[in-house]
C-alpha cells in the first residue's frame, strides 16, 4: 500500500531469464536474460500495489541422466504473470539434448496501470550431427501504452518433431509476455538418415506499459541488462535467473490551501487572501500546483 506523503514511485521490473538448452556432443543454445522495464508512476496514498516476479526457465536435460525419461527432457518454463513455455523434448529415436524453458514475465499493477517485463527465451537443444545451435535472441520487445498489456500470455512451448521416433534436439521455450506479444517456441532439430536440422532457441517475451489516470507513467525505458544463461557441460543444463520487482517511494509535499473568506463581500470584483502551505520544502526546481476554481464558487 502506498504510504502517506508519497506522490510517485520509481519501479524496476525484470522478467525471468530463459534456461540453456542441453547437449549431445557440442554446446547447445544459451538462454536469453529477461527484459527490464524502468518507469516513474504517479500514485496516491492508500493505493494498493500488486507485484509478480517471474521465475527463470529450467535448463534442458540430455541422456546423461538415465532416470529422466525422454519426454521430460525439455526444461520447464518459469512461472510468472505470463509463464514461460516449456522446452521441447528430444526425439525418441536417439539421445539429443532437450530445449531450455522460457523465463516467466514479471509485472507491477496499481489501479488500471500496468508495467510488464517479458521473460527471456530458452536455448535450443543440441543434436549430434547438426550444426551449432544459435542462442536465444537478446533484444527487448517493448511497447508503451499497449491496450493488451493488462492481459498476461504464456510463452509458446518448444516445437517437438511431429514424428516422435526421429532423433533430434528439442526447441527452446518462449518467454512469457502479454496478449499478442508472447515469445515464440523454437522448432525441433533433426539428426539421422532423414537429414540434419538445427534446433531453434525460443523467442523473447513482449514487455509493455499501460498508463491510465490517476496513475500515469512517465518515461518508461526497456533494456536487457542481464547476462545470458550460458550453456554448461552439466546435466541438466543451467537454469535462468529469476526476475524481480523493486519499488522506490518518491515523497512529495502535501499542499494545503486556506482562504480568508471573511474578506469577500456581495459586490463586484471581491477578493480574498489565500495561503498555500507545503508540508515540506518544495524541490529545488519548484513545485507546480494545479488549481481550478469552479464558476459556481
Amino acid at each position: 500500500m502506498v504510504p502517506a506523503g508519497v506522490g510517485a514511485i520509481k519501479v524496476t521490473v525484470l522478467g525471468g531469464a530463459g534456461g540453456a538448452g542441453s547437449y549431445d556432443d557440442k554446446p547447445a543454445g544459451n538462454g536469453a536474460p529477461g527484459t527490464q522495464v524502468a518507469a516513474v508512476i504517479r500514485v496516491q496514498p492508500g493505493q494498493s500495489i500488486t507485484v509478480v516476479a517471474g521465475a527463470g526457465g529450467k535448463g534442458g536435460t540430455t541422456y546423461g541422466v538415465p532416470l529422466v525419461p525422454k519426454p521430460e527432457r525439455g526444461g520447464l518454463g518459469g512461472s510468472g504473470d505470463g509463464a514461460g513455455g516449456r522446452g521441447a523434448t528430444v526425439g525418441l529415436g536417439g539421445e539429443s539434448g532437450g530445449g531450455g524453458g522460457g523465463g516467466g514475465a514479471s509485472s507491477l499493477t496499481i489501479g488500471n496501470t500496468w508495467v510488464r517485463a517479458g521473460g527471456g527465451g530458452g536455448g535450443g537443444g543440441d543434436s549430434y550431427l547438426s550444426g551449432n545451435v544459435v542462442s536465444a535472441a537478446v533484444a527487448a520487445q517493448f511497447t508503451a501504452d499497449a491496450p493488451a498489456c493488462a492481459t498476461p500470455a504464456p510463452g509458446a512451448v518448444g516445437v517437438p518433431h511431429p514424428n516422435a521416433t526421429d532423433d533430434g534436439g528439442g526447441g527452446g521455450g518462449g518467454g512469457g509476455g502479454y496478449q499478442g506479444a508472447a515469445g515464440a517456441g523454437g522448432s525441433y532439430g533433426l539428426d539421422g538418415n532423414k537429414g540434419n536440422r538445427i534446433a531453434e532457441s525460443g523467442g523473447m517475451g513482449g514487455s509493455c506499459t499501460l498508463s491510465t489516470a490517476p496513475n500515469t507513467i512517465s518515461s518508461p525505458v526497456a533494456s536487457v541488462p542481464g547476462a545470458p544463461t550460458l550453456f554448461t557441460w552439466t546435466d541438466p543444463s543451467a537454469s535462468g535467473v529469476d526476475g524481480s520487482v523493486t519499488i522506490e517511494y518518491v515523497f512529495q509535499p502535501i499542499v494545503t490551501l486556506a482562504c480568508d473568506k471573511t474578506a469577500l463581500t456581495d459586490s463586484a470584483n471581491p477578493q480574498a487572501v489565500c495561503t498555500v502551505t507545503l508540508s515540506q520544502p518544495a524541490p529545488a526546481a519548484g513545485l507546480s500546483v494545479p488549481f481550478t476554481l469552479s464558476a459556481a464558487n
